[in-house]
């Protein structure tokens, strides 16, 4: 696993609805093998975090995405939470904590080549 702090440059131009992200700081883990996001994490300036793990933060982030790996080596979106609240800036677009679980991933398996496509007697836009 790979983890790096990060924040934005001085001279960084966000789009209206990003400007908030100039007033955060964060952290961001990457997978070394498979060289994926595993997990980022924001939180204002103002507040520095206790702890910066991947298990405190995405309790005490205001921003937290965070990433699985499956059995068969598949990646898929885990958690996402924005908390309005911690970025002020937001109130225009954003007014409450916002938090998507998704979890029991099921992967389903399809044998095409078993399958025979008939071709049509004719084209369709004849």
């Amino acid at each position: 696993m790979i983890a790096l702090n990060f924040h934005p440059r001085a001279e960084a131009v966000f789009v209206k609805d990003m400007k908030w992200a100039t007033n955060a700081e964060g952290k961001i883990w990457i997978d070394a093998a498979d060289k994926l996001i595993v997990a980022v994490a924001l939180w204002p300036r103002r507040e520095k975090p206790i702890a910066t793990s991947v298990e405190s933060l995405r309790k005490m982030a205001a921003v937290f995405y965070q990433y699985v790996r499956m059995k068969d080596g598949l990646w898929f979106d885990s958690y996402r939470r924005f908390d309005a609240s911690r970025f002020p800036e937001t109130a225009t677009i954003w007014k409450k904590e916002i938090i998507h679980e998704f979890f029991d991933h099921v992967e389903f398996v399809v044998q095409a080549e078993k399958e025979k496509i008939i071709a049509p007697d004719k084209p369709p836009h004849e």
